[in-house]
């Protein structure tokens, strides 16, 4: 029971960190100035969409395996 939390909470810690950091390189690629706290939620939420293509593209051409 504990090492499925355990793992849960690794995967959001691990999911949630990618975003925020794709969408940091997006946003210093556009050159975009916002503030402190709008930076971290527009880094989160273009991350996520970043995120969500890559893992899409690598499931279309089924590099992805059912387990991961």
């Amino acid at each position: 029971m504990i090492k499925a939390v355990i793992y849960i909470l690794l995967g959001v810690l691990i999911t949630g960190s990618t975003s925020v950091a794709l969408g940091k390189l997006l946003l210093a690629r556009l050159q975009v100035r916002l503030y402190r706290g709008e930076r971290w939620l527009f880094s989160f939420m273009l991350g996520s969409a970043c995120f969500s293509g890559v893992l899409f593209a690598l499931a279309a051409l089924h590099l992805l395996n059912k387990g991961v």
